[in-house]
C-alpha cells in the first residue's frame, strides 16, 4: 500500500486544501462514505422498516466488530456520538452532590472542563485539578501528583484521566495511573477520544469503571461514531443523555442507547467498513510505521526551520502520530496570557492564526496558547507526506518575515 499522495485520493477530502490537523475530526475514507451513503438511501426509502425491522440487528453487528477490535465484552459496550457525549452520560448518571468531587487536569479537554463546571454550577460538586508542571519532567513526577491529591483530599469520588491528551498531545501512563485511583478506592472514567486506531486497546484488561473513545478520529468512521464501555457493575446505572423509545430503565443496557429519537445512526453502522480499511492499508503496525516517522521528521523540520523547539516531554510519553512545536513570536497574533494559579483555561485555541493560514496558504493546522506561549500541533496520517509539512514551515515563515515589519 502507497501511503502519501497515492493514497489521497481514496478519501473525501478537498484536493486544494493541505491537511495536518487529523486528531481533530479525522478524515473519511470514500469507500465508508460511500457505504454510509447506501445505508442512508436505504433508511429514507422504507423509514418504518429501517427503524423497526433493520436497526436492532445492524447495532448488535456494529457493536461485536467494534467489541473485537478494541478488546471488550460486547454486552459492556455501546454507541455514542462522541467521546463528551460518553462522559457526560457517566458524569450526569453517578448523581453526585454537594461534598462530592471530581478530579480533572489543567491538560484534560475543553469539553471535559466545560461539563464538569457545569456539574459544579448545577449539583454542587467541587472540580479539583492536578495542575500539570511545565515542563513535565517524567512519567514518576504525574504519577506523584495524582497521588498527592489523592491523599489530600478524601472527597474526591471520581478521576477522569486521558489516555492521550488533546493538547499539548501527550501519552499518559493510564494503567499506573489506574492502580493508584483504586488504591485510594476511586471509581475511574478514561477519555480515550485518541485511542481507537491510534495506541492498542484492550478495555476489559484497562482497570476502569469507564471507558469512552471517538471511531473517527484514527479508525476512519464517520464522525458522530463513538463508544462508551461500562463495567457490567454499573450497567444498570449509567444511562444516555436522552431517554429514548427503546429504553428499558436498569433492563439490557444497550437497549437504553439504541433510539435517540428518529436520528441518523449510519455512521455507528458503518464502522465495520471503517475497520476493514484501516484493517486494509495495513492496521495499526503499518500505518503507525509510516505516520510515526512521518510526524517525527515533520516536528524536526518546523523546529529548524523555525529557529523554535519541540514541546518539551520524556521520550516515553511521546504520541505515536502528534507533535507540538513552538512557534516564532508573532506581534499580530499574540498568545493568551494566564494568571499565575488559573488552572481553568490553559489551552486556547489561537483561531485568527489558524484562519489565516487556511485563507492564505490552503493548510489546515491547529494552533494553540499553551502555558502562555503559541504552538503548532502537528498530525499525521496516511495521506500526508513530508512536503505538507515544508508548505507548512514556508506558510509560517512568510507571516514570520511580516510580523517584523510591524511596528509595535
Amino acid at each position: 500500500m502507497s501511503f502519501g499522495a497515492e493514497i489521497r485520493k481514496d478519501f473525501v477530502l478537498d484536493s486544494k486544501t493541505i491537511f495536518v490537523n487529523h486528531a481533530s475530526c479525522g478524515a473519511l475514507p470514500l469507500n465508508v462514505y460511500n457505504h454510509r451513503l447506501g445505508l442512508v438511501q436505504k433508511m429514507e426509502s422504507s423509514p418504518d422498516v429501517w427503524f423497526r425491522l433493520k436497526s436492532e440487528s445492524m447495532w448488535k453487528e456494529s457493536i461485536d466488530t467494534v467489541a473485537e477490535f478494541l478488546g471488550s465484552k460486547p454486552s459492556n459496550l455501546v454507541f455514542v456520538k462522541s467521546t463528551t457525549v460518553g462522559i457526560n452520560a457517566v458524569l450526569r448518571s453517578l448523581k453526585l452532590g454537594r461534598g462530592d468531587s471530581i478530579l480533572i487536569s489543567s491538560w484534560s479537554y475543553f469539553a471535559v472542563k466545560d461539563t464538569c463546571h457545569e456539574l459544579e454550577r448545577q449539583q454542587g460538586i467541587e472540580i479539583l485539578y492536578v495542575d500539570i508542571p511545565y515542563p513535565l519532567k517524567s512519567k514518576e513526577q504525574l504519577l506523584e501528583l495524582y497521588e498527592t491529591m489523592l491523599q489530600k483530599h478524601s472527597s474526591i469520588c471520581l478521576v477522569l484521566l486521558d489516555v492521550i491528551t488533546s493538547v499539548p498531545p501527550v501519552l499518559l501512563p493510564v494503567k499506573q495511573l489506574i492502580a493508584i485511583c483504586r488504591k485510594y478506592g476511586k471509581l475511574v472514567l478514561v477519555d480515550g477520544a485518541h485511542v481507537p486506531g491510534h495506541v492498542e486497546a484492550n478495555l476489559e484488561d484497562l482497570g476502569a469503571d469507564f471507558f469512552t473513545g471517538n471511531m473517527y478520529k484514527w479508525a476512519y468512521a464517520p464522525r458522530d461514531c463513538a463508544v462508551l464501555w461500562i463495567h457490567e457493575k454499573f450497567h444498570g446505572a449509567i444511562m444516555p443523555p436522552v431517554t429514548g423509545y427503546s429504553f428499558y430503565g436498569e433492563g439490557e443496557m444497550w437497549r437504553n442507547y439504541l433510539y435517540q429519537g428518529h436520528g441518523d445512526f449510519t455512521p455507528f453502522y458503518s464502522v465495520g467498513r471503517a475497520i476493514d480499511f484501516y484493517r486494509g492499508i495495513g492496521g495499526r503496525e503499518g500505518i503507525l510505521d509510516y505516520c510515526s516517522s512521518l510526524v517525527t521528521k515533520a516536528a524536526d523540520l518546523l523546529v529548524t526551520r523555525l529557529r523554535t523547539f519541540h514541546y518539551p516531554l520524556p521520550e516515553d510519553m511521546q504520541t505515536p502520530l502528534m507533535r507540538q512545536v513552538a512557534l516564532p513570536k508573532l506581534k499580530k497574533y499574540p498568545p493568551v496570557i494566564v494568571p499565575p494559579g488559573e488552572v481553568k483555561r490553559k489551552i486556547h485555541n489561537m483561531m485568527t492564526l489558524m484562519e489565516d493560514i487556511l485563507n492564505r496558504f490552503g493548510i489546515m493546522c491547529a494552533c494553540v496558547s499553551v502555558d502562555n506561549r503559541a504552538w503548532i500541533r502537528l498530525c499525521a496520517s496516511v495521506y500526508n507526506e513530508i512536503s505538507d509539512y515544508e508548505k507548512l514551515a514556508d506558510a509560517i515563515a512568510t507571516l514570520v518575515e511580516e510580523d517584523e515589519e510591524i511596528e509595535v
